[in-house]
């Protein structure tokens, strides 16, 4: 692309005179271009990766461990008609923020499938 930055590697070497002084510069460079651009993509996945990974272990983990507690109390002998209540309502709470996440997931995921 005409006019966008590039990326060079480069070496010089500095050649002197039997006085010391400096007679010639050599240099080498290398477009580098392609690969600091494949860089800066794989640490953008790589954010990508994590910000999955904490939604998986904080949002999704957390109103599953919630519901797991709720269900053994159900299974639970002699639990009040109040507390059935209050445990469905929290049940029905859990699966709100799992679906709410879900949402969430998949809307980031597109976004970044979209650019």
């Amino acid at each position: 692309m005409e006019g966008a930055p590039v990326w060079v590697y480069g070496r010089l070497r500095a050649i002197f005179d039997q006085r010391g002084s400096l007679a010639e510069v050599i240099t080498i460079g290398r477009d580098v271009t392609a690969l600091k651009n494949a860089e800066e993509e794989r640490s953008l996945y790589i954010e990508d990766l994590e910000q999955i990974a904490f939604m998986t272990s904080h949002k999704i983990r957390g109103p599953i461990a919630t519901m797991m507690g709720l269900v053994e109390l159900l299974r639970m002998n002699g639990c009040e008609p109040g507390e059935r209540n209050m445990i469905f309502e929290n049940l029905k709470s859990c699966i709100v923020n799992l679906d709410r996440c879900s949402r969430q997931m998949s809307a980031f995921i597109h976004q970044r499938q979209v650019g």
